[in-house]
């Protein structure tokens, strides 16, 4: 079962995409050629040396953050959060409940309609039960 269409991309994102790809095979190359030459130990030596680079200005990072110094130059301030509205119905208002029964009521009264549209949606009966049975469940939530 598929949930998306199957879209294809404009062709301008496609060329976009193919050369950015292909810059960045040259980059791998690039470097792949520069380190074939060195040797095992000294290729742990500058993974080691860059992750205790990193971990290094992210711990400073950190440091820095806790003290609250309002001259430092890197500064981590908190994300507001803003909450989303309420919303007080269901999310499956009445009316759609009634096209649902409606349209399975279509169904039911027309064989050769219901035949060809199970034929091309074979999941379609279980789909409609399925959101019957979840509006019920939040109507008796109420």
């Amino acid at each position: 079962m598929k949930l998306f269409k199957n879209k294809e991309l404009h062709p301008f994102v496609v060329r976009l995409l193919t050369r950015l790809n292909e810059r960045l095979l040259q980059c791998a190359g690039f470097l792949q050629r520069k380190t074939n030459s060195y040797s095992r130990r000294k290729r742990i030596i500058f993974l080691f040396l860059l992750c205790l680079v990193f971990v290094t200005e992210s711990t400073v990072v950190v440091f820095d953050s806790l003290q609250r110094n309002d001259n430092a130059l890197i500064t981590v301030a908190p994300m507001r959060f803003i909450p989303p509205a309420p919303v007080n119905h269901t999310g499956f208002p009445g009316r759609e409940y009634k096209r649902i029964e409606q349209f399975k009521h279509l169904l039911d009264s027309n064989k050769n309609f219901r035949d060809s549209i199970l034929e091309v949606r074979p999941h379609l009966m279980d789909t409609l039960n399925y959101l019957q049975k979840i509006y019920k469940k939040n109507d008796n939530g109420k």
